[in-house]
């Protein structure tokens, strides 16, 4: 596979999160610029957002370099399967430690 259809699979994958990587972008600028809000709920909250980013761009990114190792290394579909779900559970663990980390920074009060 060609470096193109890499880009043509992550772009596929970008084209349907840029909302998403758009409201995170801004949500971690207005929790980081808004000096009313208590320090630990901001660190809280940015480190929340941070995790939510880095696990969609983990996945935009993930599964098609995954797709495309697998197809070069002549991957049988079970094995990619089994690789997708390990992929699939290790982003699960991200989006539920920034749900925690978001709900930490909601209830903290100092």
């Amino acid at each position: 596979m060609h470096a193109q259809d890499v880009l043509a699979l992550i772009g596929s994958q970008l084209l349907g999160t840029v909302p998403v990587l758009i409201a995170l972008v801004v949500a971690l600028l207005l929790v980081a610029t808004r000096r009313e809000v208590p320090r630990a709920s901001r660190i809280f909250g940015l480190c929340g957002f941070g995790v939510f980013l880095l696990a969609i761009l983990l996945s935009v990114v993930g599964f098609p370099l995954l797709q495309v190792s697998a197809r070069s290394a002549g991957m049988d579909l079970e094995t990619l399967g089994l690789a997708m779900a390990v992929l699939s559970g290790v982003l699960g663990l991200l989006h539920a430690t920034a749900l925690i980390l978001l709900a930490v920074a909601i209830v903290r009060r100092r």
